[in-house]
């Protein structure tokens, strides 16, 4: 399985890229977010507290869930970040099982965990303490292969672009122009810091986002490429 996690501010534009991503014949069986929400939702039907308790509980699993919710109790309680850490828990849950549905799935997220890690402080910066880096390190001994496209925007850009946005979100759309700068501010420094922690050179690539479209998916389709590639001769090593 070779999973791939886009991070960078609302507004860079993630989504709208993987969205042509996937018209690419080799990414059309890919499992986005939307197959995950999909899969999730029909799990769902037979009771959100159970479907909770089966990923929380999950074999393998048990202990980033737990730390991930000590994460969250870093921070003072609020629905949003009980909802990402909830979130976090069913997306863990999933990736497991994709990961034992097929060997060589390609699964692309836009919002994956660790773009959620950053939304469960959302409004404050990161606590650096033992609790964030024991997530951390779990997370990189469970996905030591996770690729990660870095999609970089100037702040003002993403700022712009959200107060364009015709679907609402309740975080950062709505929100007066001093505190959605303070926001974007305050995001942007989470995300460099899990970035900075958790990823290595040869297994994350940044792009510009305002470079052409043509542009970043030809960089990015070169990227991945070379991902498999190195996959396959790692594997046939051993």
């Amino acid at each position: 399985m070779l999973l791939i996690e886009m991070s960078g501010l609302p507004g860079s534009g993630k989504t709208t890229l993987i969205e042509k991503i996937l018209e690419h014949n080799e990414f059309k069986q890919a499992v986005t977010k939307e197959v995950i929400n999909y899969k999730l939702d029909k799990k769902r039907k037979n009771g959100r507290i159970k479907i909770f308790l089966v990923a929380f509980f999950s074999r393998g699993n048990l202990i980033l869930n737990l730390l991930i919710v000590l994460y969250t109790l870093n921070y003072k309680i609020k629905i949003d970040r009980l909802k990402f850490a909830y979130y976090f828990i069913e997306y863990h849950y999933l990736y497991h099982l994709e990961t034992l549905d097929e060997k060589n799935k390609i699964i692309l997220i836009d919002e994956g965990l660790l773009q959620l890690i950053t939304s469960i402080p959302h409004d404050v910066l990161i606590k650096k303490n033992r609790v964030y880096n024991s997530l951390i390190k779990s997370l990189r001994k469970k996905y030591h292969n996770m690729v990660f496209i870095n999609c970089d925007i100037e702040k003002k850009i993403a700022f712009e672009r959200i107060n364009k946005r015709s679907e609402k979100n309740h975080r950062f759309d709505g929100k007066d122009a001093e505190g959605l700068k303070k926001l974007l501010n305050i995001k942007e420094k989470n995300i460099i810091s899990v970035r900075e922690i958790f990823q290595k050179k040869k297994n994350g690539i940044s792009i510009n986002m305002l470079n052409s479209e043509k542009s970043l998916i030809k960089e990015i389709l070169s990227f991945i490429e070379k991902i498999l590639k190195d996959s396959l001769t790692s594997y046939e090593g051993e």
